[in-house]
């Protein structure tokens, strides 16, 4: 297993040639389970499907951390590379398309596009109720780049759009006890090491399908908890979104609590039709305890649900796009005919600006149901069971409307607080509505439903609000207390190097802080500096030598240290605490292995199982332990429950195999494991058992993977003393692999790295790989030395832009020589001339620019990276028209909130406007000014409800002022007036330069506030100094 450059990503390039080379069952155009279609009503196919598809290509061999912008690229992403280029152009392409069907729901899932439900369909209807794109249209909104909508997916890890969306993932479907049918799809999160699976199961005889998530932390720290499922659903002026809630807030708290759903305008926010305002939304609705959400066509009488209880599943989100043109252009930037569509999203959280702690070696577990109804009203309530739907027909009349999600009879009761209104037995069948106008002797207010056990709600204003403050917040450094809990928000953030930072500043100020020692050890230790971490282990317990986080933080890094008694001893307090039990006992199960006391492993680990039966870690450990003992049906007994559990787990297929390994077992699990990253899957096995001093297995792991020099490096280092010349073998296969997307990100690597470059002081890629380690892990000094004693050794352009990222805040000399090394080694890609003319205009060299840039454009007409670069050169060099005519040729695909391309539009012919103004052309002038007010589409940005256009009218009045129309130079500058006082409080990028119109001609005080608070920028210069001229 493994790869070799781009031969390795076969969907930039192939139709997924790997994956069916891998599956043999998928040359089969399709097949059935049998016995499906008869007695059990559901049944699946599994089929190649050509699908028009947008495709993806170019993976950036430039590490991600060079990055930074929108969700946070950089360190938290990183071992993922970027993937630059999306398609304009259309093609047929086959995928793998995994269909479940029973007598009401069709839902269909791709296991090559990140596991998505791609769309669920309700037969009772002929709609679908998950929206379906019929076309992949990948385009750059995920964390990683390529996204596609509609459907389902499914986020795991930190805030946007999951790494894995776009790429192929483990899948496999089987029958589940209940008859019910399901399509496992799933992969690993490298820079947590986690991994998440999620069952899509479809019932033979129910209208709703469920996703089953599991989520497991292999890690003995803590990662960063963040999992939101977003599906999507097709939008319209008679939607109306049914988000239980008092209140809405924004991404990052940028939107306070604001009342939900009617606001303060008056406006329903729920109806889709009434957010023809603003840009796009992110409604996070908070406040009511309540198990689902959903939305409701009202013109086709049909919605759509989501339940899971709140103790799972609490936070409720809908993100709408901009009704404006802004969210508009979306439509056709990713879909062909499906039209436009809005993302009801499920979270584990209440707001996507939040993350929490997963905690170490635990296991995640819970459901999510998914469901249509039609023919009734809006829901008001709903369970697994049914749909309710209730509507007042005057004071003693209740219409009561039931879509049953599944055949069950019950005892229907409507009471109020003193009697039972009415009660009735009823039978109902799936997805046959049900419905009554039921009489009340009495006028009846407030009332309760409930259908026996099965579906329960209260009709009486504030029934599920609670009390519980609200309160979120970005915390600052006021107190210790608000100083640790904002350094503990970077960490669970995943920005760990700068959480690092703000926990050594609090010890600076508080030396016995416990709660910081113990983050600051655990940070250091995940760095690979043992050292360092173990001084504030020590002063952790110090201070409390019973608390439980510092014993197990001490514990772990003793065990690094090779202390292992200490590490023993501290557990022993560690496992006292319910929170840190399992863990605990799983770390002394993992020591007593490692020192070969089979049967204190097997005690301990039984108490972690004891503690969670079904966490993942501990049952794997028992089941290799039960192995080692020679307890064979045991082991099988237990991996079976594994594989109950976790059927895509790959440490189950490799416990089977060690009894007999054989080439055709090990094309088995080659097959088995069908994600982006087979090498990085069985490399993160093989140092599964490396840990536990399982060496046999490990060496026999790394022998498998091929074409990948991080497995050759570790095997040159684990075979050092027991055969020097198959060490040496395995060292020169390493520094003979090319480096192209090879990005170590795992601590236990430092070590193996550093021996290398001592054995071969002159291999520049191991010191590059460990360079890339260290920054990754915010060891930026120790990389720097590394990149610098490679000297220009390196052939290899991603190298000299790397360090070249390095020096340029240092060392510009050093740096431009580093990026015109790139370019003079990669002068056919284009990568190395965007970062040489980037580096140019970061640093104001904005002639040096041009001069590469001139070079570049025309050698890569088809690159849009380098046409911006080329028109952001021309335009610092006051060359407007032809960066203005790059513009009106060029398409731009934008990414999602991205608006450069057209700024530098607007800018064009702002000063192609001031030129000809300074110079009598009026005329000419304000056809200028008037096209900095549009929005072309093709360069990826559509006009939104209100732009801020008080630049282009403030210059286009001065035009019409000169040439003597003052009436239309008067209306122009009322528009800059009464934009500035509507959005006063509001930052705006032109509040500084309307705000000197205002004084200088309206004579209004007050706007020396505005300029005060917005003061000009050296952006703002040519226009004031233009402004103050003209407004004397």
């Amino acid at each position: 297993m493994g790869r070799q450059g781009a031969r390795y990503y076969p969907h930039f390039i192939s139709l997924f040639s790997f994956f069916i080379s891998g599956l043999g069952l998928l040359l089969i155009s399709s097949f059935f389970f049998p016995g499906c279609q008869s007695s059990s009503q559901v049944e699946v196919s599994l089929s190649r499907q050509v699908i028009r598809t947008y495709p993806f290509s170019d993976p950036d061999p430039v590490p991600i951390m060079v990055r930074s912008g929108l969700w946070g690229r950089g360190a938290r992403l990183y071992p993922y590379f970027f993937i630059e280029k999306m398609s304009l152009k259309p093609e047929e392409r086959e995928w793998t398309v995994v269909r479940l069907e029973n007598p009401f729901l069709t839902v269909e899932v791709l296991p090559e596009v990140g596991g998505k439900v791609w769309g669920a369909l309700d037969k009772g209807t002929g709609r679908y109720f998950i929206y379906k794109n019929h076309v992949l249209k990948f385009r750059e909104v995920a964390l990683r780049g390529p996204w596609t909508s509609g459907g389902i997916e499914f986020n795991f890890g930190i805030v946007g759009h999951s790494p894995s969306t776009a790429s192929p993932v483990d899948y496999l479907v089987r029958r589940e006890t209940d008859g019910s049918l399901a399509c496992y799809v799933g992969t690993w999160d490298w820079p947590s090491r986690t991994r998440w699976s999620v069952a899509v199961v479809l019932p033979p005889d129910k209208s709703y399908f469920e996703t089953r998530c599991l989520w497991i932390n292999y890690t003995p720290y803590f990662q960063s908890y963040y999992v939101w499922l977003n599906a999507a659903v097709r939008a319209g002026d008679d939607l109306q979104f049914i988000m239980p809630g008092q209140y809405h807030l924004g991404h990052n708290y940028a939107v306070p609590l604001r009342p939900w759903p009617i606001d303060e305008q008056g406006r329903d926010l729920s109806w889709y039709k009434n957010n023809n305002f603003g840009s796009s939304k992110s409604y996070f609705t908070v406040g009511e305890y309540r198990h689902f959400f959903g939305g409701y066509w009202h013109q086709s009488k049909q919605g759509f649900g989501h339940w899971a209880r709140y103790t799972d599943v609490p936070g409720h989100k809908t993100w709408i796009w901009s009704l404006a043109r802004d969210g508009g252009i979306w439509e056709n930037l990713l879909t062909d005919s499906d039209g436009q569509y809005c993302e009801p999203q499920a979270g584990r959280l209440l707001n996507q600006s939040d993350h929490e702690h997963f905690f170490p070696l635990a296991t995640e577990r819970w459901s999510q149901f998914w469901f249509p109804y039609h023919q009734i009203g809006p829901m008001k309530a709903a369970s697994p069971y049914a749909v309710l739907s209730t509507t007042r027909q005057g004071e003693h009349q209740l219409l009561v409307e039931i879509f049953p999600l599944q055949d069950f009879a019950a005892p229907l009761i409507i009471k109020n607080k003193k009697k039972v209104l009415y009660q009735e037995n009823i039978s109902l069948k799936t997805a046959q509505p049900w419905r009554k106008q039921i009489t009340f002797q009495e006028k009846t207010d407030e009332y309760q439903i409930d259908l026996g056990n099965k579906l329960h709600y209260i009709a009486s204003p504030g029934a599920y609000q609670f009390k519980k403050p609200l309160n979120f917040q970005n915390y600052d450094r006021r107190t210790l207390q608000r100083h640790f809990l904002k350094a503990l928000r970077l960490e669970k953030g995943r920005n760990l190097n700068e959480a690092l930072q703000e926990y050594e500043n609090i010890l600076k100020k508080a030396p016995d802080y416990l709660p910081a020692l113990t983050r600051a050890a655990e940070l250091y230790l995940r760095r690979g500096e043992k050292a360092k971490a173990w001084p504030l282990a020590q002063a952790a317990v110090k201070i409390n030598m019973y608390d439980p986080a510092a014993n197990y933080i001490y514990a772990l890094v003793a065990r690094g240290m090779d202390y292992l008694t200490d590490a023993k001893e501290a557990l022993t307090w560690a496992a006292r605490d319910g929170a840190f039990c399992g863990a605990a006992y799983s770390q002394l199960a993992e020591i007593f292995l490692t020192e070969g006391q089979l049967d204190e492993a097997l005690e301990f680990i039984q108490r972690a199982v004891e503690k969670d039966p079904k966490n993942i870690p501990s049952l794997q450990l028992l089941a290799l332990l039960q192995r080692k003992k020679g307890w064979g049906a045991k082991a099988a007994a237990n991996l079976t429950r594994l594989e109950n559990i976790d059927p895509l787990n790959p440490f189950i297929q490799l416990e089977r195999y060690w009894p007999q390994p054989s080439p055709a077992r090990w094309s088995k699990i080659k097959k088995f494991i069908k994600n982006e990253f087979p090498e990085e899957t069985i490399l993160e096995m093989a140092l599964y058992y490396h840990r536990l001093h399982q060496e046999e297995e490990c060496l026999h792991l790394l022998r498998k993977i091929e074409h990948y020099p991080l497995a050759a490096y570790w095997l040159a280092f684990l075979l050092k003393e027991k055969n020097r010349a198959e060490s040496r073998f395995y060292l020169e296969t390493a520094q003979s692999s090319s480096p192209y997307l090879i990005f170590p990100f795992r601590e236990e690597s430092i070590p193996v790295l550093q021996w290398a470059i001592g054995q071969a002081p002159l291999d520049w890629k191991a010191k590059y790989y460990l360079a890339l380690l260290f920054w990754s892990k915010g060891r930026g000094e120790e990389a720097e030395k590394l990149l610098i004693a490679c000297g220009n050794a390196p052939d290899f352009p991603p190298f000299y832009i790397v360090r070249g990222t390095f020096l340029k805040n240092k060392n510009k000399s050093q740096a431009e020589q580093d990026f015109r090394l790139a370019v003079k080694i990669g002068e056919k890609t284009w990568r190395p001339w965007h970062h040489l003319i980037q580096f140019y205009l970061d640093t104001g060299r904005f002639s040096q620019a041009l001069k590469i840039a001139d070079q570049a454009g025309p050698l890569f007409p088809e690159e849009k990276s380098i046409q911006a670069d080329w028109v952001e050169a021309l335009i610092q060099n006051g060359r407007f028209q032809p960066a203005a005519d790059i513009l009106d040729k060029t398409t731009f695909l934008p990414s999602e909130g991205a608006t450069k391309i057209h700024r530098l539009f607007v800018k064009c012919h702002l000063f192609l406007g001031l030129e000809k103004m300074k110079k009598g052309y009026f005329r000419q002038a304000i056809r200028h000014f008037q096209r900095a007010k549009t929005y072309p589409e093709h360069l990826g940005t559509g006009q939104p409800y209100e732009p801020d256009w008080r630049l282009q009218d403030l210059l286009l009045g001065l035009a019409y002022q000169k040439l003597g129309e003052k009436e239309l130079a008067q209306r122009h500058f009322q528009k800059v007036k009464d934009y500035t006082l509507k959005h006063w409080r509001e930052k705006r990028p032109f509040h500084a330069l309307a705000a000197l119109y205002l004084l200088r001609k309206e004579k209004m005080i007050k706007a020396g506030e505005l300029l005060k608070k917005f003061p000009l920028t050296s952006q703002d210069k040519p226009f004031s100094q233009f402004l103050l001229k003209e407004l004397r």
